[in-house]
């Protein structure tokens, strides 16, 4: 099928330790092939012969091998469990690369829970299936047909009884197939719904306490969490069916045979050896029976959340990137620049501006006006629905993507502070000199004499830092990082008057032969400005976007 081969392409670095299991299991079981014969072997010698020299040799020996049996369990179950965190967190990793260069609208249009759905918990089941399942496949197949040839030798008669139960079991598991596949894509899509759902309600959490409507936010997410579940009792109903007919053929089976080879010593065509070897030998065919039971149920699972995962990994990352390099900034145009979101009004309509080198410019409006996703188009994080951005004369999408980003530094609204340290979270891993990293924080407002900034290699707990804490951070941040062009969305909307002195004082500096772009509500750091970008409606009716201060 195309979807598994697809999938297992992504697992070709773990074949070696497949083949490696493999062969661990055939081993096991080969060597468990022998322990019937020496049971059947030693019951007849008590049973006949009563020859105690025999009967201590053998005994030695069915412990002998049963002690290798229990290294080589050993070494199966630890690789196998290993395999199996390692394919899941392999393919973790693999989506979440593939997430960092997804486009801006592609974040726009998916929520976050489904995202992260995917990532964490889909990808638990598809690796497990894809991994472990051609293993356990192959594994199972080969101890199923080497448990079916020894009880064969065993006993032809009561192998018969065996077969006829076979071909019950295929049928009615290609029946639940299908039900299965096609309940867990649903289930899938109500479970991102949930996480999302309590993402909002924890992001949210604040607000909930301060109007009290905790009770409410609780029934929201219980319905929720109800609808989900009517979805995985009907999974469980099919799933519980198929392990209840294969549990029941397990049941029965012994009690046929005993009942069966009673009848084949009484006619002398079996010796009770034989049967006793057979009867304790077919707890070897559970096993497998019951794996491939799982690996069935757990393939059609896999098959519907991994199309959800390949449509994930083929969805377009960043769009074509462009040829051109450019290594400073000359001039920045828009020519008749409009822009929407799909299905929508255009937020940005016929606008056409020159950013030259070295300007200040303040972008005005009012809130929905357009001020954040200007900035995003400026950033080719998106692009127009009509007109043309130009960077020195070149069009924007013929710039390659890295000569572009090398232009900006950026500070935006929505305030990125990770779980490490404050060094990582400024420098975002790069080896930087450590002076550059305290003039930054300096420049950034940040109080280094006061914890946790005292020391860089302190690690930032998020719940625990201001909202000022953090703007400072990520200002610190931008100014570290070495620009033509710098645009700052709002970076004092959480800082104090008398800091943000402070900061319009250091930025003046900072920026003296630098490109500024930046919108605030406050004025005092768009006197810094030499000209403005307004993007009121009055405004638009002029076509007068920029004027000089």
């Amino acid at each position: 099928m195309k979807i598994d081969k697809r999938l297992s392409n992504i697992f070709l670095k773990f074949k070696k330790q497949k083949v490696f299991l493999i062969i661990i299991i055939i081993l096991t079981t080969l060597i468990s092939a022998f322990i019937p014969f020496l049971v059947m072997d030693l019951i007849d010698t008590i049973t006949y012969h009563l020859n105690f020299s025999k009967i201590t040799k053998l005994g030695i020996l069915i412990i002998a091998i049963t002690l290798i049996k229990i290294v080589l369990d050993f070494t199966q179950n630890y690789y196998w469990h290993k395999l199996r965190l390692n394919a899941v967190n392999h393919l973790r990793e693999f989506m979440f690369e593939k997430m960092l260069y997804k486009s801006k609208e592609y974040f726009d249009k998916t929520s976050t829970g489904k995202i992260l759905t995917m990532i964490m918990d889909d990808s638990s089941i598809v690796a497990q299936n894809i991994v472990i399942g051609m293993p356990m496949l192959a594994s199972n197949i080969i101890h199923l047909l080497t448990v079916s040839v020894v009880l064969f030798i065993l006993s032809k008669q009561l192998f018969l009884v065996l077969l006829i139960l076979i071909p019950i079991y295929t049928i009615v598991f290609n029946k639940l197939n299908s039900k299965i596949r096609n309940i867990s894509k649903i289930e899938r899509v109500h479970f991102a719904d949930i996480m999302n759902d309590a993402q909002e309600k924890i992001d949210g959490i604040d607000t909930i306490k301060v109007f009290q409507r905790e009770e409410f936010m609780y029934k929201n997410f219980s319905e929720k969490i109800q609808n989900h579940f009517k979805f995985v009792s009907k999974n469980l109903f099919y799933e519980s069916m198929g392990r209840g007919i294969t549990d029941g053929i397990i049941a029965l089976t012994p009690v046929v045979i005993l009942l069966y080879g009673s009848f084949l010593i009484a006619n002398e065509k079996l010796t009770l050896g034989g049967l006793m070897a057979f009867y304790t030998y077919i707890s070897y065919l559970y096993e497998p029976l019951m794996n491939l039971s799982d690996f069935n149920l757990g393939r059609q699972k896999a098959i519907s959340v991994g199309e959800n995962i390949l449509n994930f990994i083929d969805i377009e990352c960043n769009e074509k990137d462009g040829v051109f390099k450019i290594t400073e900034f000359e001039k920045l145009e828009f020519k008749n620049v409009c822009f929407s979101y799909k299905g929508e009004n255009d937020i940005i309509k016929e606008l056409s501006f020159t950013i030259n080198k070295g300007d200040k410019v303040a972008i005005k409006g009012g809130s929905g006006s357009g001020k954040s996703t200007l900035l995003k188009l400026i950033l080719r994080m998106y692009n127009p629905t009509y007109g043309n951005i130009y960077i020195n004369n070149i069009y924007i999408r013929d710039i390659e993507l890295s000569s572009l980003y090398k232009l900006f530094s950026i500070q935006v609204q929505n305030l990125f502070v990770f779980e490490g340290t404050i060094e990582e979270n400024i420098s975002l891993g790069k080896t930087i000199n450590i002076e550059k990293i305290y003039k930054s924080m300096d420049l950034g407002q940040l109080n280094r004499n006061l914890n946790p900034f005292n020391n860089i290699k302190n690690n930032i707990n998020n719940n625990l830092l201001s909202g000022g804490q953090k703007q400072r951070l990520c200002l610190s941040r931008a100014f570290l990082k070495p620009f033509d062009i710098l645009i700052l969305d709002e970076p004092s909307s959480s800082i104090d008057i008398d800091l943000e002195d402070n900061l319009k004082s250091d930025l003046k500096k900072l920026i003296e032969e630098k490109t500024l772009i930046i919108t605030s509500h406050r004025p005092s750091l768009l006197e810094l400005c030499n000209k403005e970008i307004n993007l009121e409606t009055e405004n638009k009716a002029k076509n007068n976007y920029i004027t000089a201060h």
